[in-house]
């Protein structure tokens, strides 16, 4: 993916509705209590959370290297 490429999908309209919808679930995640009705049940949400909190991770933290790419090569 070029500059350009990254520039038109981090621009595009789609991509700042997932981005807008990304961070309202995860405040979501931040608000919300794992705790449920059984230990089972409170587990598989703690894990649920944990590893939609982890994917976003992930995700953003390319989107940081992708920017960081970007800027290096236009520096150069």
């Amino acid at each position: 993916m070029n500059n350009e490429d990254y520039q038109d999908w981090k621009n595009h309209p789609i991509t700042k509705i997932v981005l807008t919808n990304i961070d309202a679930a995860l405040e979501d995640v931040r608000k919300r209590s794992p705790l449920k009705e059984t230990l089972d049940q409170t587990a598989m949400q703690a894990s649920y959370d944990e590893g939609f909190c982890e994917g976003v991770s992930v995700f953003i933290q390319w989107i940081e290297i992708k920017e960081l790419n970007m800027e290096s090569e236009n520096e150069d």
